[in-house]
């Protein structure tokens, strides 16, 4: 049951009114002032509703309920206006978990004592039913609490009104017109609450404050649509404005000046009277360059030149748009600083920085400064003559680019040194690269650049030492290598003398000690063979000078114990021990060495097929005598000499069997860390993708990837080079081609694909160095994420060489520079993400530096430029510039070595209508054979096509290509012979050109295969097998595009 009333659809009343004003307050939530405010507004609401529900109610546990339940929004009220006060007047912003437990303490409190109030009775002491107005309500009579809590909220809402009325106080102009309306909407409910308190208004059971939301609602208004009060920027105006040591100028929409502060009247010598109000054109007359009828939306930056009083001035001018709330633009801000200071100290700084660079420009040494990701932005030209390069194909580059591969990674971490520590870095020896690929060598200084306390680059100067290192170098390993061989050739000539004199062991040994005590200045020689037990050393041969020194043959020395000899077969290198009586790591044999007076001694590894097999031991004569370098060296030698001829036979099959095993794991190795490269390129319609790899070692620091983003159209492409080389490198490009996968995953919900990429290389980065940072793996990274849909990559080259894009004519159209630095050096470096188009028939080829570094025989660099004269023809797709470029390398190299694993990536966007075809030419030469053999099944697979279709073209090119090689060309001037491969729908087709002779495969007999092979003639059967092999065949010949011979298969299964 309910009764309608007066008194509920008044209280409605102020309820909705104050519900639509706290939407409006929330509809400005960005701003701290209006989001309070809605609360607030919200709270009333809430306070106005329950007390209608209440006044509604017929029922006294009903009416008991909404007076509980009309508190929450009672004890809130107070808070959010105190809030908004502060914020509104920008006094103090109430924010942190401390204030706001001080503010809701009593409020809480009070809303669990309403709900509890039968058990306690602290709120009201009782809560009786009467009849008031004709209607059923309530009456209570209060409990000490009460009063607690009214108190409470009268210091927090005077509180609130103290704030507005100090700032009306201090700054009118922005407070008088919005601050009245708060106020009268503010004091209202409180002075008629005060009133009904303490008992000056008796109106029975009936409480007016919801009654005066109305009054609240009315002054609200007026201050929020009357005056803007949430629109306009208020209490800090003229505290900042005003204040601003800039000068501040405002237009509004319609192109009016509306305010200018003191600042500005000073720099322009205009009275604020003169300006405000008048149009902004007149600005123009006063400031050279401010356009006032410019409609340009974005931020404006320019400098001024103005002349008051006959002084010449410089201002700096910022114009600024300023929107509405809802997009609309309102007006601008001029922004003026007077920068006359600054450019006389620019004009300075010009001048002196001309003369600074003059100087530098002349240092006889190389001089240069990066920044800190190790782009090059200034070098002398004694810098350029020492590298062969130009000016402008410099400046932009990596410092790892010049630097010779052996001191790269000590590059890398002296310049992260002084980056972490901000100290210079100490001399060292640096070895530089020419354009020639030669190289130099010099000694390395540098310094950071630190701008405001931060580390923003470096600068440094190389002193150039080829010429007197080279020398130095030849002069003191000519001088050593001759007086050292001449020592050791006689020494071991010797030795081998003795090895070579006696087919018996023991003699031979005796023999060898007997030359020691002679080459050696020690008291005595004796070899130690490892006994069965592997336990042991047993003394084999003995020889000493003194013939009084007992002879030492047969006894056992043990390793247990006796770790100096447990290192010399741990570490397979001579141990020096200075007192075998008393040291520790001769301890199970010091009763031994005291009773034959030993005290230094120098023990000598017998290494055979690099096992430890046995020692030599060689006394010194002197207790304080030092065996030298020369001496251990040339014991170890003449040791191998020694220990070759004693474990030959014995040792040979089972070291044998140790490599196979060795061999054997790194092949295991090979084949897994091949699984990690993927196994087919990902597809997308109009583009292709091509790789190629070759590990210098059975397992390699090289990878590349590409894969579909985990619910993303997206395609990454990456490319990366691990530093150092073998199994460590393999593991890390593992972990590194695992974690972008990972994060490329992980970060599926962010759907900005650059934001995507930033993530993916900043979290991998900092994984590595933190979780390895102390084995100083890093790797360079080109990372991208191709969308093939707006024909655009967002990429990030962290450090890695740069790739090319060019364009369908095949002209470098950009290189993609490094945006960061290599991946894995230090935590949270910074990369940027940058983004390139590609047009139809662009391509981009991305490599690692065992490309360029790859040499031959002479030692000549394959280069940059070979790679550009490769990519700069016209491909007609990324495999044919893949399959090219990786043979022109492979005949660079030839039967050189491979220094560095070799891996490229290509994308290449294909033009409309385009079909599928790759392009593969090559001398005619028998030697070729299987580069054109080759090129045909990878063109093939690479294509998708059944394995019997591949197999089929396999054959036949190679059948086809050496009839040419043989008969084509036999009696003219050889030529090229060039495959094009095309997959068109259900078929497959081979061309092969030539420009030899001509010969029509319909001119050719027809082999009688049922005649034995005896009574066969030679020819014919070649062709015979191309036609059993293909479905079609046809042959052209024109004067000037040469011999054409067609072969088709059809591809589709079910038409074989």
């Amino acid at each position: 049951m309910i009764q309608t009333n007066i008194i509920t659809l008044f209280l409605l009343a102020a309820a909705v009114i104050l519900f639509v004003l706290g939407v409006y307050a929330w509809s400005r939530r960005d701003q701290k002032a209006g989001r309070t405010l809605a609360w607030m507004l919200f709270a009333g609401t809430f306070w106005a509703f329950c007390d209608a529900l209440q006044w509604s109610a017929t029922d006294l546990a009903a009416q008991q309920f909404w007076l509980s339940a009309k508190y929450i929004g009672i004890v809130a009220v107070p808070i959010y206006w105190f809030a908004f006060a502060a914020y509104y007047t920008e006094t103090w912003e109430p924010h942190g978990r401390r204030v706001h437990l001080l503010l809701g303490l009593i409020p809480v409190i009070t809303v669990a004592l309403v709900f509890t109030n039968e058990s306690h009775h602290w709120m009201w002491q009782s809560i009786q039913p009467v009849q008031a107005y004709g209607l059923r309500a309530i009456i209570t009579s209060q409990g000490f609490w009460f009063t607690i809590h009214t108190l409470y909220s009268y210091a927090l809402t005077l509180t609130g009104v103290a704030l507005i009325l100090r700032a009306i106080v201090r700054q009118p102009a922005r407070y008088r017109r919005q601050a009245p309306g708060l106020l009268i909407g503010v004091l209202a409910p409180l002075v008629v609450n005060i009133l009904v308190n303490v008992g000056i208004l008796d109106v029975l059971v009936l409480d007016l404050t919801p009654f005066t939301f109305i009054i609240t609602g009315l002054g609200f208004s007026w201050s929020l649509f009357g005056n803007q009060m949430l629109d306009v920027i208020t209490t800090a105006h003229d505290a900042v404005i005003r204040s601003l040591n800039d000068g501040v100028i405002v237009l509004d929409s319609q192109n009016t000046i509306v305010d200018i502060n003191p600042a500005a009247e000073m720099l322009i010598g205009r009275k604020p009277r003169e300006l405000v109000g008048q149009p902004a054109s007149l600005l123009d007359s006063i400031l050279p360059g401010f356009t006032s009828a410019s409609h340009d939306i974005s931020v404006e930056e320019r400098d001024v030149t103005i002349k008051i009083d006959g002084r010449q001035s410089y201002l700096g001018l910022r114009v600024y748009p300023v929107y509405e709330s809802n997009g609309v633009p309102a007006g601008r801000v001029l922004q003026l600083n007077n920068i006359s200071r600054r450019v006389q100290a620019e004009s300075n700084l010009q001048q002196t920085q001309q003369s600074y660079f003059h100087i530098l420009d002349n240092l006889e040494d190389p001089f240069f400064e990066a920044d800190i990701e190790g782009r090059l932005t200034y070098a002398n030209r004694a810098f350029l003559t020492a590298i062969g390069y130009e000016r402008k194909q410099v400046i932009g580059q990596t410092f790892r680019r010049f630097t010779a591969p052996d001191s790269i990674r000590k590059v890398m971490e002296n310049f992260r040194d002084m980056y972490a520590t901000s100290q210079p870095i100490r001399p060292f020896q640096y070895n530089y690269r020419h354009k020639d690929g030669s190289i130099g060598f010099g000694e390395l200084s540098a310094s950071p650049i630190i701008f405001f306390d931060r580390v923003t680059g470096a600068r440094g100067m190389i002193r150039d030492m080829t010429e007197r290192i080279k020398a130095e170098q030849e002069i003191q390993r000519a001088r050593e290598a001759a007086e050292a061989r001449a020592g050791e050739l006689a020494t071991v000539n010797a030795v081998a003398d003795a090895v070579a004199s006696t087919l018996d062991l023991s003699q031979m040994l005796q023999t060898v000690c007997n030359e020691l005590v002679k080459i050696f200045d020690v008291r005595n020689a004796g070899i130690g063979l490892l006994t069965e037990n592997r336990k042991a050393i047993r003394i084999a041969a003995f020889s000493t000078l003194d013939s009084n020194e007992p002879d030492a043959t047969g006894i056992e020395l043990p390793l247990e114990g006796n770790s100096a000899t447990e290192q010399v077969f741990r570490t397979r290198k001579p141990v020096v021990v200075h007192n075998a009586q008393a040291d520790l790591e001769t301890e199970a044999i010091h009763d031994l060495m005291k009773q034959r007076g030993t005290t230094g001694i120098l023990i000598v590894p017998l290494l055979s097929r690099g096992q430890v097999i046995g020692t030599i031991g060689m006394p010194a004569r002197r207790p304080d005598q030092e065996f030298s370098e020369t001496e251990i060296s040339l014991a170890a030698t003449i040791a191998s000499q020694i220990a070759s001829a004693i474990e030959n036979a014995r040792t040979f099959g089972t070291t044998e069997k140790a490599l196979g095993q060795v061999e054997r794991d790194l092949e295991i190795g090979r084949n897994i860390q091949s699984g990690f490269f993927p196994e087919k390129l990902p597809t997308a319609p109009g583009w292709e993708i091509a790789a190629r790899f070759r590990a210098a070692r059975q397992v390699a620091g090289d990878f590349y990837d590409s894969f579909q983003l985990p619910d993303s159209k997206h395609i990454a492409i990456l490319i990366a080079d691990v530093c150092d080389k073998g199994v460590g490198a393999a593991l890390f490009m593992v972990l590194f081609r695992s974690l972008v996968r990972a994060f490329a995953e992980y970060y599926s919900g962010v759907n900005d694909p650059a934001a995507r990429l930033l993530k993916i290389v900043t979290t991998t980065n900092n994984y590595i160095a933190n979780t390895h940072g102390r084995s100083n793996m890093f790797a360079t990274m080109f990372v991208s994420l191709l969308d093939p849909d707006a024909n655009v990559i967002n990429y990030v080259n962290a450090g890695h060489e740069s790739p090319l894009v060019l364009n369908d004519s095949g002209q470098l159209k950009q290189r993609l520079n490094p945006t960061g630095p290599a991946v894995g050096l230090m935590p949270d470096l910074p990369f940027e993400v940058q983004q390139v188009s590609l047009e139809p028939g662009d391509v981009l080829l991305a490599f690692t530096d065992g490309v360029t570094d790859a040499r031959n025989l002479s030692g000549e660099f394959f280069t940059e430029e070979r790679v550009l004269a490769v990519a700069r023809q016209v491909w007609p797709s990324a495999f044919s510039l893949m399959t090219d470029l990786e043979y022109r390398l492979l005949a660079h190299i030839e039967e050189g070595s491979q220094y560095d694993d070799i891996t490229m990536i290509s994308l290449r966007r294909q033009p409309e209508g385009e079909p599928e075809r790759h392009e593969f030419e090559r001398p005619a030469l028998l030697e070729n054979l299987p580069a054109l053999r080759g090129f045909v099944e990878q063109a093939a697979n690479s294509m998708h096509l059944p394995d019997e279709v591949c197999f089929a073209f396999k054959l036949a090119v190679d059948e086809a290509c050496a009839n040419v090689i043989e008969h084509g060309y036999a009696n003219t001037e050889r030529g090229p012979v060039r495959l094009r491969f095309e997959r068109q729908p259900g078929t497959a087709r081979l061309t092969i050109m030539d420009w030899g002779q001509t010969f029509s495969p319909d001119e050719a007999s027809k082999p009688d295969i049922k005649v034995g092979w005896e009574e066969r003639p030679i020819g014919g059967l070649g062709l015979f097998f191309i036609e059993e092999l293909m479905d079609k065949i046809s042959y052209e010949s024109h004067p000037q595009e040469g011999n054409r011979l067609i072969l088709e298969k059809r591809t589709h299964i079910e038409a074989q």
